[in-house]
Formats: structure tokens, sequence, C-alpha cells
């Protein structure tokens, strides 16, 4: 049969950073209960996909955040990291198929106060990299949404970063580059950073 484009992870555990694009602390939920069942419990995919630059003839078996950013700022990473065998995005609905019932591999329980988030990297209008995560939204606008995608231009680059809420029992909101393009609102970043603050929570190998 053919071969899912999903190839490889890579598993490990880092610091990242947002810097300029988004205020965030890191802080870990010591109150996390280690239960994994997506039936009753939403999840937020978890992982970076290291983009088209990468596939299963790259050297990859040593490479960590730290190593693939080279010190850049504002593009967070989480391991596991992920490569895929042509310049696809990773397929999540069949990645979600085979570790759902072992979802801490791939993904983070999603929790009160928080949402899942999508951070996506261009150059020049070509995809560099994709982060997904949990992480918590700060609302301060009553019309504002918690599905909702916010985007800011420097310098031939193109950050976007979608947000939205899992519902126990089916595949995380965050999965593809399409599902929250369709039905969510996409502003400027400068204007979004008037009414939200992303905060970015620590890795934990439990959730």
């Amino acid at each position: 049969g053919t071969t899912n484009p999903t190839k490889r992870f890579i598993h490990s555990f880092v610091r990242t950073n947002i810097a300029d694009v988004i205020q965030f602390s890191e802080e870990p939920n010591t109150t996390l209960v280690p239960v994994e069942n997506y039936k009753t419990n939403p999840y937020c995919f978890r992982f970076t996909w290291l983009g088209p630059k990468y596939n299963k003839d790259t050297p990859y078996k040593n490479l960590s955040c730290e190593n693939v950013l080279k010190k850049a700022k504002g593009i967070p990473c989480f391991h596991p990291l992920v490569i895929t065998n042509n310049t696809n995005i990773p397929d999540t609905d069949y990645m979600w198929e085979e570790y759902k019932d072992k979802p801490s591999q791939i993904a983070c329980r999603l929790v009160r106060g928080e949402i899942c988030a999508r951070f996506s990297y261009r150059y020049n209008g070509a995809i560099e990299n994709i982060t997904y995560m949990c992480a918590k939204l700060n609302v301060d606008n009553e019309s504002s949404t918690t599905s909702s995608c916010y985007k800011e231009d420097r310098y031939g680059r193109e950050i976007e970063v979608c947000v939205c809420e899992s519902a126990a029992g089916r595949t995380p909101c965050n999965r593809s580059a399409m599902v929250l393009a369709d039905s969510a609102p996409i502003v400027p970043m400068a204007l979004a950073l008037a009414v939200i603050q992303l905060v970015l929570l620590k890795c934990l190998q439990l959730r």
C-alpha cells in the first residue's frame, strides 16, 4: 500500500519562544491529572512540522528545536518534530487516527481557560514551518471570537496564528491549514494584539 506522508516523530522536550509577535510566559500546569481519553477530554495537536526543506532523506535524527530555529526569535517549536515525504503539510487526520488512543504523543489536553493554536510561518508566500500547540487566550473584547486567525507581515515574512476550541471525542480543531480559513475571520496581527494576549504553556509529558 501507499506510505502516509507523515513519516517520522522525534521526541524530546524544549523551551520555546514567540518573542516579538505574541507576548507569552512559560508556566507549567502542575494541577493536571494524567488522563488520556479523547472521548471525554478535548485535545489540541502539539508538534512542529519542519517544513518542505526536510524529508526522509534529510539528516534529522539529531535535530532539536534549537538547531532548527538557529536562534530565530518569534517562532514557537514543540517536540515531537515531524517531517513529511513530500512538501505537503502533515496529514493530521491520519495522525489522529493512529494516535488518538495515546494522544499525549502528538497532542496536549485542553483544559479550562485554554485554546488550541496553529502558528504558521511563511517567507515570500512559501510555507516554512507550522507549530501546533495549546495556549491561553485572554480576550478583553466581548465580541472577539475564540475561532480566529491573526496575521502579521514583516519584511517578506508572514506570520499567522489561528486559534480555536476543540471538543471531546473529536479530532483536535487546530488540525489543518484549511479548516480555520474557511470559517474563521482573519484580521491583522497588530489589531489582534489590542484585544488578545496569547500565552504558551510549557509542554508537559503527561498532557
